[in-house]
């Protein structure tokens, strides 16, 4: 039996760049050593077939 996936509330209304509903957010990390540590890191939202694309079959 498999549960269904979480979507968080942050992901709604957002779209993936394909057109699909987003399902996961997905934020660069800015570490210690970057010229410009206080920007803001990057964030894109996808969609969970683009996320799997990312992360591979552990993301299902």
């Amino acid at each position: 039996m498999t549960r269904p996936r979480f979507i968080s509330g942050c992901c709604e209304g957002e779209r993936c760049h394909c057109g699909a509903p987003a399902e996961h957010k997905v934020e660069e990390a800015v570490f210690y050593d970057d010229p410009l540590p206080q920007r803001h890191p990057l964030t894109a939202y996808v969609c969970h077939e683009h996320f799997r694309q990312m992360m591979g079959p552990i993301a299902d």
